[in-house]
């Protein structure tokens, strides 16, 4: 698995990473597509908007490795900057997660894992359960997570499938293919909480900045997970992008509009961990 590290280079004496903050990146595709490079743009301009060095993860895809192996390497990754981050000037206990689509349901996914570690989740599939617990229940907490239009729950149908599951950038025929890719050969089902973050445990979870696109098939079901997380009592913030398409990070160098609302949410997910910040200090 390779991971690439992006740091601001420091002027004179200048501390460029003041926050001691970290951000760990997990790119979109539909668990089947996408890399470092589709989502170079995006993790380059959070580095230089925020000062924070960011880590994004090129973990294996589908059909070739079915669910959870996605999860795993994103576990791994983790861990891996959890050992590694104070070369990137960060501390263990600020790293933030983040990523778009698939990625985005990854990140929840880890954040899950590490604040709920629950070994019935990871039996019967031919790995060390107690070990994998072992792990997780030694991992800092995240510091806070940014998913961005993010897959929530894969079994289930939400109205916003029928409003703009035709014609766009993702449709209904994209997401089936996507899933059965995922799915079709592992032995966990979409509604499993190694798949759906909507059926996965909330209680302790970190606080999230949860983007949705309007005019996007997966619009509803991020907004019902953030109402999930409201309920749970964890501190949570919601923006919807009026006039989006699914993906629309990819767009922000081609569009104004879109490139204005990227760098802005950035800025306002910044605001919302440095006031983190800033309350754990007092």
């Amino acid at each position: 698995m390779t991971v690439r590290c992006y740091q601001q280079h420091k002027q004179g004496n200048d501390e460029t990473n003041r926050d001691k903050t970290v951000m760990l990146f997990f790119h979109g595709g539909g668990f089947c597509i996408g890399d470092l490079d589709t989502h170079h743009e995006f993790c380059h301009t959070v580095c230089r908007q925020t000062g924070w060095p960011v880590v994004s993860v090129d973990y294996r895809l589908a059909p070739e490795h079915a669910a959870p192996t996605a999860l795993r390497d994103c576990l791994a990754a983790y861990e891996w900057l959890t050992k590694h981050c104070h070369t990137l000037g960060a501390l263990p206990s600020r790293i933030v997660l983040s990523g778009d689509s698939a990625g985005g349901c990854l990140a929840i996914l880890v954040a899950q894992q590490i604040t709920a570690p629950d070994a019935t989740q990871w039996l019967n599939l031919g790995l060390d359960a107690e070990d994998i617990i072992n792990k997780l229940q030694r991992l800092p907490r995240p510091l806070a997570q940014l998913p961005l239009y993010p897959v929530t729950d894969i079994e289930a149908n939400y109205p916003s499938w029928a409003l703009y599951g035709k014609g766009l950038l993702l449709d209904y025929n994209d997401v089936e293919v996507f899933d059965t890719a995922y799915m079709q050969h592992s032995t966990l089902t979409g509604s499993h909480p190694l798949t759906s973050p909507m059926h996965g445990h909330n209680a302790h979870m970190c606080p999230s900045y949860i983007v949705a696109a309007e005019l996007d098939i997966l619009r509803d079901e991020a907004l019902v997970y953030a109402d999930q997380l409201q309920d749970s009592r964890i501190a949570t913030k919601t923006y919807t992008v009026l006039g989006a398409p699914h993906g629309f990070i990819h767009l922000m160098s081609i569009h104004k509009g879109v490139g204005h609302e990227t760098t802005d949410i950035i800025d306002k997910f910044a605001s919302f961990v440095r006031q983190l910040l800033t309350a754990k200090s007092d």
